[in-house]
């Protein structure tokens, strides 16, 4: 909700709606109802090793380049 609110998220296609502030907390009320338990472990092999795992996937159906939105030194978006 805070990265809503400071207008840090971006929607396409079929959920640009979401960019409204009244859908996007109906659509986010059912995962409220859910107890999240998040485990992450810093990569083992640092970030070489993710940037070479991801690679694996950009040219196979699981990240397409036509899901790539943008990438840069810092992050890899994708729809």
């Amino acid at each position: 909700m805070d990265l809503h609110r400071a207008g840090k998220l971006t929607f396409f296609s079929n959920l640009e709606g979401l960019a409204e502030a009244d859908a996007f907390t109906t659509w986010l009320a059912p995962f409220r109802k859910s107890e999240w338990v998040v485990y992450a472990t810093s990569p083992f092999g640092g970030p070489e090793a993710v940037l070479a795992y991801l690679s694996r996937y950009t040219h196979r159906v699981a990240i397409s380049h036509v899901r790539l939105v943008s990438a840069d030194a810092e992050t890899v978006a994708f729809r």
